[in-house]
């Protein structure tokens, strides 16, 4: 019988998920960088927050509890988290809210290289390069500089009250709300090309000016 390992703080952001259904358009990688977000989200605004199983792996961290029952006991996992009932604070919601829109507005190697921006990662970087695993985040790793980047991240997502996301292979755009709403059918066309580019950075603000696209 599959045992699930995960806790029941993270089974109930998960149910969160699913109830806002965004689940299914997530990656293992996003929902991985939601979770991690939330939490640290949570720390900043004064909210209970959990560092229990996270650890730095490779892409980043990651709480290894859920990582191992999303990987080898999916089924299981999402059938627990079925039956979960959650009640979270208006800014716990608000938490995960921003936390599901930074993970959405990125693909996984975005998200990758941004959490290495955290000294609670890059503190660990040298022991994952020797091939240490299963590194285990403390508290005291989260620095100043941490803080003020999760908390640059968390005031950044606010901005984006007004735009909706296309995503376009591994291309994020985003458009204003009503813009969106212009979209045609060739212009997806053009945004499949685009997507193509390279040299685009995640997200990609697009506007749509007498039914051209206009990319910024």
């Amino acid at each position: 019988m599959d045992v699930i390992w995960s806790k029941d703080n993270k089974l109930e952001k998960i149910k969160w998920l699913e109830d806002e259904n965004s689940i299914n358009d997530m990656s293992s990688l996003q929902i991985q960088k939601f979770l991690f977000f939330s939490e640290m989200f949570n720390r900043e605004t004064n909210q209970n927050y959990d560092l229990y199983k996270l650890k730095a792996y490779e892409k980043g961290p990651v709480f290894s509890d859920v990582y191992g029952d999303y990987t080898y006991r999916k089924d299981k996992l999402l059938e627990e988290v079925s039956k979960k009932d959650i009640s979270f604070s208006e800014q716990e919601i608000e938490n995960m809210r921003r936390a599901k829109i930074l993970t959405l507005i990125h693909n996984d190697q975005d998200l990758s290289n941004l959490t290495h921006k955290f000294d609670l990662w890059k503190s660990k970087e040298e022991r994952l390069h020797s091939g240490e695993r299963e590194i285990k985040i403390h508290e005291n790793d989260i620095t100043l500089h941490d803080s003020k980047l999760f908390n640059q991240l968390y005031n950044y997502v606010d901005t984006l009250k007004e735009y909706k996301i296309v995503k376009v292979n591994d291309k994020v755009f985003l458009f204003k709300e009503k813009k969106k709403d212009l979209l045609e059918d060739h212009m997806l066309e053009t945004l499949e090309k685009i997507s193509e580019d390279s040299s685009l950075i995640n997200p990609v603000y697009v506007d749509i000016e007498d039914g051209v696209l206009v990319v910024d």
